[in-house]
């Protein structure tokens, strides 16, 4: 799917063109999905983590493209919240109910 997301960007024609999917619904969703997979990967990409004082990559391509690996699941908006509130000593929240 990366390869075709990619594929699909660099030739400017939907990836369902590429692989000749004819029905428009079929179509549609084999497009999204293949957006839905190139965005996240795309976005993993752009993740960083300091080590050792400097920002690096926190994710390969190759780590990506492995079938075994997965994404840890993301933040609740409250965990983000909390996460931030405890690094600086200035935010402060307070529980909504």
């Amino acid at each position: 799917m990366w390869n075709l997301h990619v594929l699909a960007g660099a030739t400017h024609q939907r990836p369902s063109d590429i692989v000749g999917v004819d029905d428009r619904w079929a179509a549609y969703q084999f497009d999204s999905a293949v957006c839905l997979v190139g965005t996240t990967i795309e976005n993993a990409l752009q993740e960083t983590s300091e080590i050792g004082g400097k920002m690096m990559p926190r994710y390969t391509l190759t780590q990506l493209l492995d079938a075994d690996f997965r994404l840890p699941q993301p933040e609740s908006a409250a965990d983000a919240l909390k996460t931030m509130a405890a690094r600086s000593k200035s935010v402060k929240y307070h529980k909504v109910e």
